[in-house]
C-alpha cells in the first residue's frame, strides 16, 4: 500500500491537472497530441491497404477531422480565456501603433532609396505588352478596364507613392499622407494585377488601408510636435489626424493581427482540404521547389538541398503548422513570442528555397510585440457602448475590410486585386513539365529569363503550352500571344525571322531531372516587328 503522504500528492497533482485542463492551460499540447496521433496513422495505413484511392481518401479525411478538431478547441479555449485577452487587445498605445507606421513605410522607403528601380520595373514591363495580351481579372476587372494604364501617369503616380511613403514614414501630414499611398498603390501595383501577372503584395495596401484608419501619426512624428505647437484650429486639422483614444489604437493592431492571420491560415487550410497530410509528408514540397527553379532561370537559390531530403518532409509540415496555428497564437503571450520567431523564420526559408520575398509583410511583426500597452485592463475585447461616434465608423469600415479578406481567402480566389486569397499551392505539380527552349542560328540556347519577367510562371506556363501544342499539330502560331512573337516584339530574338525551336519534356521524379529533347521543329514566320 502507499503511504498516505504519497497518496495525497498523487490526488493534489491530479487535481492541479484537471483544472489547468479547465483553465485551458493543456488545450495547445492536447492538439499536438492529436497531429501526432493522425500522423503516427498515416504512416500506418499502407500496412491494411494496397489501394492508393482508399490510402489518400482515409489520409484526407484524417486531416480533416484532426483540422476541424483543431479549429473547435481552440475556439472554444479563446472564448472561455476572452476577459482575460482583453487586457492586451484594448490596451494599446500611441506608440506601438506608430511604430508600426515607422517600420512598415520605413521598409518602403528604404526600397525608394536602395533600389530606385524596383517599383519601375514592377509595372513597366506590362505596359510595353501588346493589347491582346491583357487579361481582364474575375473579379474587378471591369473596373480596371476603365483605368487609364499608361506610362505617363504611372511616371507620375510613381512620384507621389515615393513621396507620400516618406512622408508617411516621417509623420508628415500622415493621414493624408496614407491617403496618396494608398491611392497610388492601388493604381501602380494594380497594372501587373490586371495584365495578368498577379504578384501577390496585396498586404501593401491592406497595411496601407488600416493606418489610414489610425491616428498613428499621434506619435513619434512630426505631426505631434505640430500638434504640441502654437498653429490655428484649420492648420491642425490638417497636419494632425485627431485625437486619439485607447480604442482607436487598439482597433488597427487588432485588425493587422487577423489580416496577417488570413494571409496566412487559408493557404494552409486549402492544402490539407485538397490534399491531407500527402501535401507535407510526400516529396511534394520538393517537387514544388524544383519546379520553381524551372520557373526562375537564372535566379539561383540561397539555400539548396538534396532533392530526396528528409529535411522536405520537415519543412513541409513546419509551414503548414505555423500557417494553422498563426491564427491561435496571437491571441496568448508566449504564443505570440512563438508567432514572430517561427513567422520570421518561416519567410526567410521561403525567401530562401524560392526567392519570395514578403519583407514588408514582416513589418506587421511589431504588433506581435508586447510592448507600450496601458497596464491593469480586463476588459472584454471592445465594448460597443463605449465607442464614440467616430471610432463605431471606424469598427465598422475594418470589420468590412476583414470580411473581404477573409471571403477572397474563403473562397480560394487568388486572382484579384485589391483583395485576394494568397498563394495556396495546395495541388501536387504536375511531374511532366513540356517546355520550350529557343536556339539560334548557331545552336546556342537563348536565355528567356528576359521575357520571364513580363509574366507571372502560371501565366507564362499558359503561353508556353500554347506554343507548344501549335508546334505538335503544325498550326499557325498567333503572333500576338505567342512567346515567338513576344520574343521578336521585345527584340530579343530576331534572327531574319528563323527561329529554332526545341520541345524539352522534363520529367520530375525522385532522382536527377531528365531532359529528353523529343523533337525539333523550324518555323519561318513573318513576324510584326515593335512598334
Amino acid at each position: 500500500m502507499f503511504p498516505s503522504a504519497i497518496k495525497t500528492a498523487i490526488f493534489s497533482q491530479l487535481v492541479n491537472l484537471i483544472v489547468k485542463v479547465r483553465k485551458g492551460h493543456w488545450v495547445p499540447l492536447f492538439i499536438v497530441a492529436v497531429w501526432v496521433l493522425v500522423i503516427g496513422a498515416y504512416y500506418l495505413i499502407p500496412s491494411f491497404t494496397d489501394s492508393e484511392f482508399i490510402r489518400f481518401r482515409v489520409q484526407l479525411f484524417m486531416a480533416w477531422f484532426a483540422l476541424g478538431f483543431s479549429l473547435i478547441v481552440g475556439l472554444t479555449h479563446i472564448y472561455k480565456s476572452r476577459a482575460e485577452l482583453g487586457g492586451y487587445f484594448t490596451s494599446q498605445s500611441p506608440i506601438k501603433l506608430a511604430f508600426f507606421r515607422i517600420t512598415f513605410f520605413g521598409v518602403c522607403s528604404s526600397y525608394v532609396i536602395l533600389f530606385p528601380e524596383t517599383l519601375k520595373n514592377l509595372y513597366e514591363p506590362c505596359l510595353l505588352l501588346p493589347e491582346t495580351n491583357r487579361t481582364a481579372l474575375p473579379i474587378f476587372g471591369d473596373i480596371f478596364s476603365i483605368i487609364p494604364f499608361n506610362e505617363s501617369i504611372s511616371q507620375i503616380i510613381t512620384i507621389v507613392w515615393c513621396v507620400s511613403a516618406v512622408f508617411s514614414f516621417l509623420g508628415f501630414m500622415t493621414r493624408l499622407s496614407i491617403f496618396f499611398f494608398c491611392v497610388s498603390t492601388f493604381y501602380l501595383f494594380g497594372i501587373p494585377q490586371y495584365y495578368s501577372k498577379v504578384v501577390h503584395y496585396h498586404y501593401i495596401l491592406w497595411y496601407a488601408i488600416i493606418l489610414s484608419l489610425s491616428p498613428c501619426g499621434n506619435a513619434l512624428s512630426i505631426d505631434s510636435l505640430i500638434q504640441r505647437s502654437g498653429l490655428g484650429k484649420w492648420q491642425k486639422r490638417l497636419f494632425v489626424g485627431g485625437t486619439g483614444t485607447e480604442q482607436s489604437y487598439s482597433m488597427p493592431i487588432v485588425i493587422t493581427l487577423l489580416t496577417l492571420s488570413v494571409i496566412y491560415f487559408f493557404p494552409g487550410f486549402w492544402k490539407l482540404l485538397s490534399s491531407g497530410l500527402d501535401w507535407c509528408l510526400t516529396n511534394n514540397l520538393s517537387d514544388i521547389v524544383r519546379i520553381n527553379r524551372i520557373d526562375y532561370v537564372g535566379s539561383p537559390a540561397l539555400i539548396s538541398l538534396p532533392d530526396d531530403s528528409v529535411l522536405y518532409h520537415f519543412l513541409a509540415l513546419g509551414s503548414l503548422c505555423f500557417e494553422l496555428s498563426f491564427w491561435y497564437l496571437i491571441f496568448f503571450p508566449k504564443g505570440r513570442v512563438i508567432a514572430l520567431v517561427v513567422g520570421v523564420c518561416f519567410h526567410l526559408s521561403v525567401f530562401g528555397m524560392m526567392q519570395i520575398n514578403f519583407l514588408p509583410m514582416l513589418s506587421g511583426y511589431v504588433c506581435l510585440i508586447g510592448f507600450g500597452a496601458y497596464p491593469k485592463q480586463k476588459e472584454s475585447l471592445f465594448s460597443w457602448a463605449s465607442f464614440s461616434r467616430h471610432n463605431k465608423l471606424t469598427f465598422v469600415i475594418y470589420i468590412l475590410f476583414f470580411a473581404l479578406c477573409f471571403g477572397f481567402g474563403a473562397l480560394k480566389i487568388t486572382n484579384g486585386w485589391p483583395f485576394a486569397c494568397f498563394p495556396t499551392f495546395d495541388s501536387p505539380p504536375s511531374l511532366n513539365i513540356s517546355r520550350l527552349s529557343f536556339h539560334d542560328e548557331n545552336q546556342n540556347v537563348i536565355d528567356t529569363k528576359e521575357i520571364r519577367k513580363y509574366f507571372s510562371p502560371s501565366r507564362y506556363r499558359a503561353l508556353e503550352q500554347t506554343a507548344i501544342d501549335s508546334f505538335i499539330e503544325g498550326d499557325s502560331i498567333d503572333d500576338n500571344y505567342a512567346l515567338i512573337g513576344l520574343l521578336n516584339y521585345f527584340d530579343l530574338v530576331n534572327y531574319q525571322g528563323r527561329v529554332l525551336v526545341a520541345l524539352d519534356s522534363v520529367h520530375l521524379g525522385r532522382g536527377a531531372e531528365e531532359h529528353l529533347v523529343s523533337s525539333t521543329f523550324i518555323r519561318n514566320h513573318a513576324l510584326p516587328s515593335r512598334p
